[in-house]
């Protein structure tokens, strides 16, 4: 195996584990740096850069990235998801 598919691997494994344990935790709050897309919108605009970049490194990890941007953005702004734990408690 080649260090490259290692590396490769090991990320979509933490992006897959990420995707998964914030999308069954549906009465949990997003964390902060998460919810900084939100009030920075423009940040949506670099991740997607990143994300066309990443279609040439490999197709895995940016499907992956690009899906779990999608669905937090339908969560954010279709679902109105957007409150922190401090506001939740309120």
């Amino acid at each position: 195996m080649d260090l490259k598919e290692i590396l490769l691997g090991l990320i979509t494994g933490i992006l897959s584990g990420f995707f998964i344990i914030y999308s069954l935790q549906f009465e949990k709050a997003y964390p902060e740096f998460i919810l900084n897309i939100l009030y920075y919108p423009y940040i949506i605009f670099i991740l997607l850069g990143i994300v066309c970049a990443l279609f040439f490194v490999d197709d895995r990890i940016a499907m992956l990235l690009l899906l779990i941007i999608i669905i937090f953005i339908i969560d954010m702004y279709l679902l109105g998801k957007h409150e922190t734990d401090e506001e939740k408690k309120d």
